[in-house]
């Protein structure tokens, strides 16, 4: 009996140390996205929007682009139809973090 629990005690041991380096390598990829990220992280927090009053612009579609200068992950182009002074729909033609299309 003494010679099973000591297997079953190492077998325990094997897979809390397995478990462990599972975690450990889950939290530190984690951090590492985390620091990479905190340059352009802080570029967007110190952007301003200004306000727009869609009642004063033309109806039409109107094109507008950012382009980050941290790096080229928030970089996006998008198109803006404004119909009798509300804003009616939002394209983004180029994502550079999620591919190119969609509608909002």
């Amino acid at each position: 009996m003494s010679h099973a629990r000591n297997q079953e005690k190492k077998k325990r041991g094997k897979a809390l140390i397995v478990l462990l380096s599972i975690v450990f390598v889950i939290v530190a990829a984690g951090v590492s996205v985390v620091l990479s990220d905190a340059p352009a992280r802080a570029e967007l927090q110190q952007m301003t929007l200004a306000e727009v009053d869609f009642g004063n612009l033309n109806d039409g579609v109107y094109r507008g682009e950012y382009h980050g200068t941290k790096n080229s992950l928030r970089d996006v182009v998008v198109e803006v139809t404004v119909t009798a002074g509300t804003l009616a729909k939002i394209t983004v033609i180029e994502d550079a973090s999620a591919g190119a299309g969609g509608r909002f």
